[in-house]
C-alpha cells in the first residue's frame, strides 16, 4: 500500500540526530510492513527556522519511507504574514509535486494547516482517494487567543473565512482523527455529524531513544560540567519550543519563590530554543536554581530525564492544548508531570496519580506541591512508577501507532465498498 502522510512543520531526517514526531514514525512503521510511506513537509524547517533545501526535493530515508519536501519561503516568527505567504506557497506547490508523483491508495493529512489540508482533499477527490483528517490543532479558533477575551467576540467576525475552511475540511474528509478526543469531537462538531466506529483519538504517542553507552557517558559528563549533577534533591526539566504558548513566565516565577521561600535546592533545567529565547533570558537572569542548555538533540533530552524527577509542562493561560508532545515524553521517561493543561491530561495524571494540574499563574500552589515531592521520597518513588505505567498503558508508539496503521491499512476496502454503494 501507498500512504501520504502531510504536515508542513514536522521534523524530517535530513541529517543529524533529528527527532521525529508522529508522521516520521508512522512512516517508519509502516515501511517495516512492507508499505511504502512518503512524509510530506515544507522545504523550511519550522524550528530552526531554516531551509532545509531552496527547491522541492524527495530522498528516501531508508525502504519503504520517502520524504518530499515542498518549497515554502522563509519567515522569522510563528505569527506573521511571513509565515501566511509560506503556508500559501506549500499548498499551491502540494499540487505540483503530487500530479508528479505516483497517486497513493490513503492520504493522511494534518490540520492545521488549512490551505494544505483544502489543497490535499481537493487533489484526493479528483482522484477517488480516502483522505484522513487529523486534527493536531484547533485552526481557527487558537488564533483568537492571541487576543484579550474582551477583544475576542470584536475581532472573531474576521476569521469567518477561515472557520468556513475549518468546517468544510472537516465535512469533506472521509476519516477524522485527533491528538486527543477532544480535538476529535471538536472535528465532529465542525462536520456536524457523530464519530462512526472506525474513529477514535490517535495521542501523540512517543518511542524512547536507543543511547549508545559511549554516548550516554559523554553526554552525563557534560552534565556534570554543568553543575547538572545525579545527586540531587529535585530537579525540574522542561524542554521544547520557545514559543508564545509556553508559560515561562510562570517557571521564571515559580523558580524565584522557591528561592525565596528557602528551597534554591530544587532547581530547574530549561531546554529548547524560538523566538522567546531572549526573553527567556533576562527573566532567568540571576536567578541561582536555573540552567538553560538551548537546543538539546533526542539522545541529549533522554540523558536530562535520567537526571531529572519532574517535567514541567506549563502554558500560556487561554491556550488550547489537550496532551502535547511534552508530557508525554516526560511520562516516557519516568516522570512526573506538573502541568497547567485541564481536561483529558489532568483526568489521566489523576487517576494514574503521576502529577499536578494548577492554574497557569497558581506559583504559590505549584511550589507547595513541589516542596512536598521534595520532602516525601516514597511518595515520589511511587508517582515515577505511576508515570511509567501511563506511558507503557497510553502512550508507547509502538503500541499507539501500530494501532493506527490497523486503521489505515483497513480504509482502502471500507472507501470502495462507500463508493459502490
Amino acid at each position: 500500500m501507498n500512504v501520504w502522510l502531510i504536515h508542513p512543520a514536522e521534523p524530517v531526517p535530513i541529517s543529524g540526530n533529528t527527532r521525529l514526531f508522529r508522521y516520521g514514525k508512522i512512516c517508519r512503521l509502516l515501511a517495516k510492513r512492507g508499505h511504502v510511506a512518503t512524509q510530506w513537509a515544507s522545504t523550511f524547517d519550522h524550528f530552526s527556522k531554516q531551509q532545509r533545501t531552496h527547491c522541492d526535493y524527495i530522498f528516501e530515508v531508508e525502504t519503504g519511507y520517502r520524504v518530499q519536501l515542498v518549497y515554502g519561503s522563509p519567515y522569522k516568527k510563528h505569527v506573521s504574514f511571513a509565515r501566511m505567504r509560506s503556508q500559501r506557497e506549500v499548498a499551491q506547490n502540494f499540487t505540483r509535486c503530487a500530479e508528479k508523483s505516483v497517486p497513493p491508495d490513503v492520504i493522511v493529512v494534518s490540520l492545521p494547516t488549512l490551505e494544505l489540508a483544502t489543497t490535499v482533499l481537493a487533489y484526493a477527490e479528483e482522484r477517488r482517494i480516502p483522505v484522513v483528517v487529523d486534527i493536531r490543532d484547533l485552526w481557527p479558533d487558537v488564533f483568537l487567543t492571541a487576543f484579550p477575551r474582551w477583544a475576542q467576540s470584536l475581532v472573531r467576525p474576521l476569521y469567518r473565512t477561515y472557520e468556513q475552511q475549518a468546517v468544510d475540511i472537516c465535512r469533506r474528509a472521509n476519516s477524522l482523527t485527533g491528538v486527543s478526543d477532544a480535538y476529535l469531537n471538536w472535528g465532529l462538531q465542525k462536520a456536524k455529524r457523530s464519530r462512526t466506529s472506525h474513529e477514535k483519538a490517535v495521542y501523540l504517542a512517543y518511542q524512547k531513544p536507543v543511547v549508545a553507552e559511549r554516548d550516554r557517558h559523554r553526554i552525563l559528563q557534560e552534565f556534570d560540567s554543568k553543575g547538572i549533577r545525579e545527586k540531587r534533591v529535585l530537579r525540574c526539566c522542561f524542554f521544547g519550543m520557545l514559543g508564545r504558548s509556553a508559560g515561562l513566565r510562570s517557571i521564571a516565577g515559580l523558580a524565584n519563590h522557591l528561592v525565596r521561600q528557602g528551597h534554591a535546592d530544587i532547581e530547574f533545567v530549561l531546554c529548547g530554543t524560538g523566538p522567546r529565547e531572549h526573553e527567556l533570558l533576562k527573566m532567568i537572569q540571576g536567578v541561582p536554581n536555573i540552567k538553560y542548555l538551548g537546543w538539546q538533540d533526542s539522545t541529549e533530552i533522554a540523558c536530562l530525564m535520567e537526571r531529572s524527577d519532574i517535567g514541567l509542562a506549563m502554558y500560556q493561560e487561554g491556550v488550547l492544548q489537550s496532551i502535547s508532545n511534552k508530557p508525554v515524553e516526560y511520562l516516557a521517561g519516568g516522570l512526573p508531570v506538573l502541568t497547567t493543561l485541564r481536561g483529558e491530561l489532568e483526568n489521566l495524571l489523576e487517576t494514574y496519580n503521576c502529577g499536578k494540574v494548577f492554574q497557569p499563574n497558581d506559583i504559590e500552589s505549584m511550589g507547595e506541591w513541589l516542596v512536598h515531592c521534595k520532602q516525601n521520597y516514597t511518595s515520589m518513588k511511587y508517582q515515577t512508577q505511576q508515570a511509567s505505567q501511563l506511558y507503557a498503558d497510553k502512550f508507547d508508539a509502538r503500541k499507539v501507532y501500530e494501532d493506527f496503521i490497523d486503521q489505515i491499512e483497513s480504509i482502502p476496502q471500507r472507501f470502495q465498498a462507500v463508493v459502490a454503494a
